[in-house]
């Protein structure tokens, strides 16, 4: 049990960072579509 927690204790930073990395190339993403979009509909 001790070594699952200790596990977890190591993954959630991991997880964290992962998540950050995918909210930030979403967003970045979604900058670029709304950047193109006038030069697109023109």
């Amino acid at each position: 049990m001790n070594y699952f927690f200790s596990a977890c204790f190591l993954l959630i930073p991991k997880i964290i960072q992962l998540a950050i990395l995918l909210a930030y190339f979403f967003h970045k993403k979604e900058d670029l579509y709304h950047f193109w979009n006038p030069y697109i509909q023109k």
